[in-house]
């Protein structure tokens, strides 16, 4: 099993919640060639999902969605099922395998961190959808939508882009939601706050150095260097776009 799998984004306005999350931990399983032949009773083993609920459900709508590809063989007498998933280069997002270890959440919640992570503003935690554009994006009701939000709040999985000051959208947008989950992101949301946090030698001369070799390793990055005042103090912060 590999430590982290790569989901499409658009699989989290193809698949429920919790197919979502079957689907992911099915993606975990894959091999170096992107193929994976977990079966049901192990999927189900993983997901604490039911072998029915797998074999009768997840795997038909997952056939009918077009995220994989899925063959039939034989092995030991047995039918088996081969999932061919594609390689993604592009409108992805990253899922570690702790994602199957966290035992805190339920597979609905979990679904639900997946999905608004791959409807999240690239290359950031930070959701910047409204709560009407989220809930229509992922095809859920507002009772749901609101009862995970709440849900994951409350067990520190969803936090308040004004809780941090590190963020960039830390002035601009302090109401809007924030992803703090340990298990999404080849970076967690630490290592991505870090990244915009001030040294503790900081100087405007320093941060400026640190914007222009940047820029000459890689002319074509795309990185602006904005201007805050946190707490008083006049200060720069670079960001990717």
């Amino acid at each position: 099993m590999k430590n982290y799998t790569v989901i499409q984004n658009e699989a989290a306005e193809k698949l429920s919640l919790n197919d979502l999350f079957v689907f992911t931990t099915l993606s975990v399983t894959a091999h170096d060639d992107n193929t994976t032949d977990v079966t049901y009773e192990q999927l189900a083993g993983f997901t604490g999902k039911s072998i029915g609920y797998i074999k009768d459900h997840f795997a038909k709508r997952l056939k009918n969605s077009g995220l994989c590809t899925i063959e039939e063989f034989v092995r030991a007498g047995n039918k088996r099922k081969k999932y061919i998933l594609p390689s993604i280069t592009d409108n992805f997002r990253i899922i570690r395998r702790e994602l199957i270890e966290d035992d805190s959440l339920s597979s609905e919640e979990k679904g639900f961190l997946i999905a608004l992570y791959c409807i999240s503003v690239n290359k950031s935690f930070n959701m910047g959808l409204s709560a009407t554009e989220a809930i229509k994006r992922l095809g859920i009701s507002k009772t749901a939508y609101y009862k995970h939000l709440k849900s994951l709040q409350a067990k520190g999985y969803i936090g308040k882009v004004g809780e941090f000051p590190q963020n960039p959208q830390y002035e601009d947008y302090p109401e809007s939601l924030m992803l703090t989950c340990e298990w999404l992101g080849y970076e967690s949301y630490k290592e991505w706050l870090h990244g915009f946090g001030i040294p503790e030698d900081y100087t405007p001369k320093t941060l400026f150095f640190m914007y222009a070799d940047k820029r000459a390793v890689n002319p074509n990055n795309n990185i602006k260097l904005s201007a805050h005042k946190r707490e008083g103090i006049q200060c720069l912060c670079l960001f990717e776009y």
